[in-house]
């Protein structure tokens, strides 16, 4: 199984995952989102406090350096916190998702 915890703290974002999906399918989908948000975050005005990318084991912590990019962070946030909640709903078994706020 595998656990994403998405945190908000203020204006920073964290998304970590951590543990392996048992089918191929899950894995790659939880993969794919991962690193679609560490590219995303490597935009100007997007900071990345920390960007840990190992297989297993990811953790994404970000936040906006201006009043656009700050929207933004939020933004993308929602994003995954949909992405993730509604693979969760398709392999319940595979994926645990924690939103903390």
């Amino acid at each position: 199984m595998t656990e994403i915890t998405i945190e908000r703290r203020y204006e920073t974002y964290t998304i970590r995952s951590k543990g392996h999906a048992d089918t191929p399918e899950v894995c790659a989908a939880i993969s794919a989102l991962m690193q679609a948000l560490q590219g995303w975050a490597h935009n100007p005005g997007i900071r990345l406090a920390v960007e840990r990318v190992e297989p297993g084991d990811c953790e994404l912590t970000f936040f906006g350096q201006n009043a656009g990019k700050k929207r933004a962070c939020e933004s993308i946030c929602d994003l995954m916190c949909v992405g993730f909640l509604r693979l969760h709903a398709t392999a319940p078994d595979q994926i645990k998702v924690t939103i903390k706020q």
